[in-house]
């Protein structure tokens, strides 16, 4: 064992030779203090005799002068490492402190203020200690000899090399459109289920991330609606404004289903055709509109595609149609609205 801790105090002995001659420069001439032992101040933690007895004859035996500092109950910082290490004109300042059965090292170098800590794990046993504790002395005298010594490398112009053309990044693609203006006929079907009509919308589309969008579409009837009843009939028109929120799971794919929620209003105008006996009337109502919507998106070019959709929600307050004494309360309830219609992209 003592033969490993000499050769390893050896290699501690060198690197601390070494750190003293890298300072200097080529064909400089060495201080006056160059030929002195280099010194090394410890300080350690009451109770660890034995242990800095051993690190101290090994390094003594090696011509390496350890100025032995006074015990610290509290643990030194770094600048007061760096001041005893300066106070005692050593090139390092090592404190070993106790930790369970492991032994905790710090290494200061008072010219680069580099500190470096280590903890050695060996049992308790105390010629392991030091044995394991020269070793990592002596690697961190090395790294701190390295930081210090290495000269900072010229800053050179990275040139990039040219590729041949055929290796050259492509152009950029167009950017994807936002927003889309486009133009459907419906199919409505506002009794029901038992009668149909037909409009046209004018839609906007407004993509918001790669997965979101709004759907904003305003509707206007092509034709109304007749509804039978007692004592005569009504004309119905029907027109909607509506707004979805839509998620896209595909993002946008040249073939791009959507799923969303929305809310619109609803204007009714009815004009009542009444037989002889009875009074017709004309009025004005509107309801809002909640709707679940689902629609597919297929792309024919950069900026042109086509789009399929199919909105399904009721009428709230619900309308009733009086006819005499009866009551026709199933008029937009529910109320489906399908679509078809091509958009553009918008600049």
């Amino acid at each position: 064992m003592q033969h490993a801790l000499a050769a390893l105090a050896l290699g501690v002995a060198c690197a601390l030779w070494g750190s003293s001659s890298a300072a200097q420069a080529p064909g400089q001439p060495l201080p006056a203090h160059a030929s002195e032992p280099t010194r090394v101040v410890l300080i350690a933690d009451p109770g660890m005799e034995d242990l800095v007895l051993r690190f101290i004859a090994e390094l003594d035996s090696l011509k390496l002068e350890v100025v032995r500092a006074p015990d610290a109950e509290s643990a030194p910082t770094m600048p007061e490492l760096e001041q005893l290490a300066l106070q005692n004109a050593a090139r390092v300042a090592v404190r070993v402190g106790r930790a369970g059965r492991a032994v905790d090292l710090w290494l200061v170098n008072p010219e680069s203020h580099e500190l470096v800590y280590r903890r050695v794990v060996a049992g308790g046993d105390p010629a392991v200690l030091v044995l394991r504790s020269l070793e990592i002395l002596r690697g961190a005298l090395i790294d701190l000899r390295a930081v210090q010594a290495e000269p900072p490398r010229p800053a050179h112009p990275v040139s990039r090399p040219e590729l041949p053309p055929s290796q050259a990044s492509p152009p950029p693609s167009e950017s994807v459109p936002s927003s889309w203006l486009g133009l459907s006929v419906d199919l409505i079907a506002p009794h029901a289920g038992r009668s149909l009509g037909g409009g046209a919308s004018l839609t906007l589309h407004q993509r918001l991330a790669s997965r979101f969008a709004l759907h904003a579409e305003l509707q206007a009837p092509l034709n109304g609606w007749s509804v039978e009843g007692e004592g005569g009939r009504a004309r119905i028109w029907l027109g909607s404004a509506t707004c979805a929120a839509l998620v896209n799971p595909w993002g946008d794919a040249r073939l791009s289903p959507g799923l969303g929620l929305g809310i619109g209003a609803l204007a009714l105008y009815t004009r009542g055709e009444a037989e002889a006996g009875y009074e017709g009337t004309s009025e004005l109502h509107a309801a809002l509109f909640p709707h679940g919507r689902v629609e597919l998106a297929l792309k024919l070019g950069q900026r042109l595609r086509l789009r399929a959709a199919l909105a399904a929600g009721f009428a709230t307050p619900r309308p009733v149609l009086l006819f005499g004494e009866k009551r026709e309360e199933s008029w937009l309830n529910p109320v489906l609205i399908s679509s078809l219609g091509a958009e553009v992209a918008l600049p």
